[in-house]
């Protein structure tokens, strides 16, 4: 979640505990009826559910965003572009670079043409947070039109690694 987001929230749960306290103290508890307590609570429901939503799409951009797409030449990414790799054996290493320099900003880069950039490989990132704290998958895109696309899990580099090939 964004830091504006927490900032929002935060305010609005300072509110409403200012609020609720103001209204038990100036006796409106016993002017009004018990119904409203229960408006308080369903409203501080609403509040948690709203910021429990919140997180999750929030949680699930993050994660279409770690997606890289692999090409004999070049990776593509919707937050850092194109980037050229014409070694192989480099890819893992860009990937994770690509991985290192996310800031999941609003900013995203259109995909290339397919005619320009025929990717082979969708890698997905489900978690990462550092090289030893990375999962996700890896499915091998097939081209030949047979429906025969297959989806390997990664936990490592080094897995991350023999699934590219």
């Amino acid at each position: 979640m964004r830091k504006s987001n927490f900032i929002i929230l935060g305010i609005l749960a300072v509110a409403s505990l200012f609020l609720l306290w103001l209204w038990w103290y100036l006796g409106f508890s016993k002017v009004d009826g018990p119904a409203d307590v229960l408006i308080s609570v369903a409203w501080w429901l609403v509040i948690g559910l709203v910021a429990f939503g919140i997180y999750r799409m929030e949680a699930r951009r993050r994660e279409q965003m770690r997606t890289v797409y692999v090409s004999p030449t070049a990776l593509f990414n919707c937050e850092s572009g194109l980037v050229e790799c014409r070694n192989m054996s480099q890819r893992v290493d860009l990937v994770e670079q690509i991985m290192k320099s996310m800031n999941y900003s609003m900013d995203f880069q259109d995909m290339p043409d397919p005619s320009d950039f025929a990717y082979s490989y969708i890698i997905r990132t489900h978690d990462y947070k550092d090289a030893d704290h990375w999962r996700g998958t890896v499915l091998k895109v097939d081209r030949s039109g047979k429906g025969s696309s297959e989806e390997k899990s990664f936990s490592t580099r080094t897995s991350l690694a023999t699934a590219l090939l």
